[in-house]
Parts: C-alpha cells; structure tokens; sequence
C-alpha cells in the first residue's frame, strides 16, 4: 500500500543487484513507471500505469513475476503484462522511497511492503499482510 503527495518524479521503490535493476518511479505525466535495466549494456523495458495517480489517495500495488512474465496491478487492475523483464535475483538490495544513489525520492508514505517467494493473490487485502512461510520481508509502516 502506499499513497502519494504528489506525483513528482521520485521513486517509489529500487531494486538492484550486480546484473539488474527494476524500479517503480512516477513519469513526468503523473503515471507510474516500471523498469527494467540490464545493467551490462544499459538495455531496458518499460511500462506504465494505465492512468495518472491521484495525490492523498491510497494505492495498493502488486508486483507479480512468474517465469518470464511480469505483471503489475494497481488497486487489483492489471496495468500491463511484460514477456523477458530484467529481474534482480534474490541477493537484491531494496530501496524503500528512492532510487538506489538516493538522491531521488518518494514524496508520500508507504503502508506496507511484502517481499515473497511466491505469487499472491493482487486483490486489495481488507487487513494488514501476516507473515508465512513464503515471507521474504514484510515491513509495517503504518503511513
């Protein structure tokens, strides 16, 4: 979950390793921006959100990777469907409300973020995540 104040240019999440980098930024346009970098010779995919955000409203984003499919939902809407994204592998460094120099940032706050080894249902959860067995990182922030 997360919502923003304004829909500037800061990122909203980064994830990086020694190969890849995938990340999630808002556009000049106000739409949300997924990205992916192979970091070798700088060639990329990206995707956007369907629609532009609205500020002060809450968000809930999945992020679904299976195989050689990416998928991303905002509010259990599939925003586009991606075939051979770039994916970080799982000794990744996350960067929670900017990109990975951090010298770009996420101007809302963010709710909750659940890393898992698995896909997850991308319906809106009416409780916050619990933990299980398929938990990588599951963060509360309460924001």
């Amino acid at each position: 979950f997360f919502s923003t104040y304004s829909t500037s240019l800061g990122y909203l999440f980064d994830i990086i390793d020694s190969n890849y980098r995938i990340m999630a930024n808002f556009h000049t346009d106000g739409k949300l921006r997924f990205r992916s970098l192979r970091l070798s010779d700088s060639s990329s995919f990206a995707t956007y959100s369907l629609s532009a955000l609205s500020p002060n409203q809450l968000y809930f984003l999945t992020w679904l990777h299976s195989n050689n499919s990416d998928s991303f939902f905002i509010d259990n809407v599939l925003q586009d469907s991606v075939s051979n994204f770039y994916s970080p592998s799982s000794n990744s460094t996350v960067y929670l409300g900017s990109n990975y120099t951090q010298s770009s940032f996420f101007n809302g706050s963010i709710s909750e973020f659940h890393l898992s080894n698995c896909a997850r249902d991308p319906s809106v959860p009416s409780s916050p995540f619990a933990p299980d067995s398929d938990s990588l990182s599951l963060l509360h922030f309460n924001g």
